[in-house]
């Protein structure tokens, strides 16, 4: 006797296992956040170098950070309280 599978040419075997669908989302979803994380890093660094070299005012810097931030631990970080 044979298998459904077989009797169906394969046709289960070509269905995508939904466990691999999750996985590959879960890893795109990593890559999205490693991305992200990897902008905001980059664009930190650009702002604060320019900053340092006088070609941002440090004032509008310190303004711009005053409004974004409020939790007491980031404030810190650049002593605005």
């Amino acid at each position: 006797m044979t298998s459904l599978a077989s009797r169906e040419g394969g046709a289960a075997s070509n269905r995508e296992n939904p466990a691999s669908k999750d996985q590959a989302r879960r890893q795109a979803h990593k890559q999205t956040k490693a991305d992200r994380e990897r902008k905001v890093q980059l664009v930190g660094e650009a702002v604060l170098r320019r900053v340092d070299r006088g070609e941002w005012d440090e004032a509008e810097f310190r303004r711009m950070m005053d409004d974004a931030l409020s939790r007491p631990a980031d404030r810190a970080l650049f002593d605005l309280d």
